[in-house]
């Protein structure tokens, strides 16, 4: 299996990140849920967050709208530096109109317990679409690559 396939595959399996914003020149680390949807071409796909406006992530994301997720392979009886895991560094933006609802549908799907979030009137989608991959796929297996959009 090659570096992007594998990469899909850990986003795919896994649903929690580590999402870093930048809060002025500091970076800000949160924790949050995602869904991933594959590309159909050579892209990766891109990520779906449901953040709220009220949290210093999202405040962080509409000074300086780029970002990074960090996802780890869930697999807490091996040691952390064995496990795969990516840095997907990207741009956030919120999402509206008819992609919302249709992000709204999936998230729900994968997650339902985010239903009674989403009756809270601060919560919003957001997605980022990635222009850099950070890959480990475990001790000694590294690789970085740009994505052309």
């Amino acid at each position: 299996m090659d570096a992007a396939e594998s990469v899909r595959r850990l986003v795919s399996e896994q649903s929690e990140a580590s999402l870093g914003t930048l809060e002025g020149n500091s970076p800000f680390i949160s924790a949050t849920s995602y869904l991933f949807e594959p590309d159909k071409g050579e892209e990766l796909g891109n990520f779906y967050l449901l953040l709220s406006h009220l949290a210093r992530h999202t405040k962080n994301i509409r000074a300086n709208p780029h970002a990074s997720l960090l996802v780890v392979e869930d697999k807490k009886e091996v040691p952390i530096l064995e496990r795969a895991r990516v840095t997907v560094l990207g741009v956030v933006k919120e999402v509206g109109g008819e992609e919302e609802k249709r992000i709204r549908g999936a998230y729900l799907k994968r997650f339902p317990w985010a239903k009674q979030i989403l009756e809270l009137p601060d919560f919003r989608f957001y997605e980022l679409h990635p222009h850099e991959i950070h890959w480990v796929g475990g001790f000694g297996q590294i690789r970085n690559w740009k994505l052309s959009s």
